[in-house]
């Protein structure tokens, strides 16, 4: 029989088992003899589930079996948790998180890749007058090749060829800009236009007709050497569990908020509740940190290179596992898959685990 805890197992002898089980939350734990449990206390190294205290003490010898809830109980529970959290499609890199998760009681979702689809559609696509259309179209490819962002694939979609660009920029917040040998490409939305061009930017749209460009729920420039030359009309689309995920955050008395870089007409469109607009990554952040001074524990879901300011000043962070690299380094778990109900569970198991 082998006797589980984060180092190496036991072996033999020293792990016969009493033929008891005790369950602690989410673990299944395998209860010692007051014999094996002395041996065990004597072989820190070889458990590596003493607390860290008796051994620097040199009180090993001294734990008797009334601790076996201490040194086993808890690393398996962990262990059980993690477990049944990737069945519930959450990757948990750091253990840690489990517990502060369960701690929150604020629930912030970034919108665009995370309460919003991975897959936006192109409602339109417009060029200014002498712009090579699908030239332009395999330049913004080329450009958003490396992205995961919702808008990237939707401007990579059913393009012929990509044409790559020599550098590649990240304009946190704005969009991404990439230098070609006879100039240079921006795309963004409205903030990546130039203020002496707006003008221009406009005169684009309305080519699109009022009822397309009410069809769609964001609007992408692309802006060569300062001027816009081209612009794409997208709709976005909810994830199927969006709303039933906020509802399931009430009911678990958590309130929530949506941040979100969109303009405000764009991120009322789905009528979400409790959305700010409008913001920089900085913002953000700073709206965490914010309700945070206010005495706040804050879980904050998001997908994009713009949340990772977020997620790193939350006290907990999911990021969806599809997103960009940036937000998952900067969270402690992943949501892998498209039901965001994962979510939710993963709060409900994480306060289990806690009272365990």
């Amino acid at each position: 029989m082998v006797v589980v805890g984060p180092a190496a197992p036991v072996r033999g002898e020293d792990a016969e088992v009493v033929p008891r089980r005790r369950t602690y939350g989410a673990g299944r734990v395998l209860c010692l003899s007051r014999r094996h449990i002395s041996r065990l206390a004597r072989r820190p190294y070889r458990t590596g589930i003493l607390p860290a205290a008796a051994r620097d003490s040199g009180q090993a010898g001294a734990i008797g079996s009334d601790h076996v809830d201490l040194l086993i109980a808890i690393p398996v529970t962990v262990i059980g948790s993690i477990s049944l959290a990737a069945r519930r499609s959450i990757v948990i890199r750091d253990p840690a998180i489990l517990e502060r998760i369960g701690n929150c009681r604020t629930m912030i979702f970034d919108k665009t890749g995370t309460l919003g689809g991975e897959e936006m559609e192109i409602v339109d696509f417009i060029t200014a007058p002498g712009i090579d259309r699908e030239r332009m179209r395999a330049r913004a490819a080329g450009l958003q090749a490396t992205s995961g962002h919702p808008i990237a694939r939707a401007l990579s979609k059913s393009v012929g060829s990509l044409e790559a660009p020599e550098r590649v920029a990240v304009l946190p917040g704005r969009g991404i800009s990439g230098k070609f040998p006879d100039g240079e490409l921006e795309i963004g939305q409205a903030d990546i236009v130039p203020p002496s061009a707006r003008e221009e930017a406009q005169a684009l749209l309305q080519q699109a007709g009022e009822d397309g460009i009410a069809g769609g729920t964001h609007h992408v420039f692309l802006v060569w050497n300062g001027h816009p030359v081209a612009a794409a009309i997208l709709r976005e689309s909810l994830r199927d569990s969006a709303r039933q995920v906020l509802e399931d955050f009430k009911a678990l008395g958590m309130s929530m908020e949506i941040l979100t870089g969109d303009k405000p007409e764009a991120a009322a469109i789905h009528g979400l509740p409790n959305v700010r607009a409008g913001l920089t990554p900085e913002q953000k952040s700073a709206r965490v940190r914010e309700l945070q001074e206010q005495g706040r524990k804050i879980l904050f879901v998001g997908d994009g290179i713009n949340d990772a300011p977020a997620l790193s000043q939350a006290d907990a962070a999911l990021a969806i596992a599809s997103g960009a690299g940036l937000a998952r380094q900067s969270a402690g778990a992943e949501v892998a898959g498209g039901d965001l109900r994962a979510v939710s569970r993963a709060v409900a198991l994480s306060r289990s685990t806690v009272r365990a």
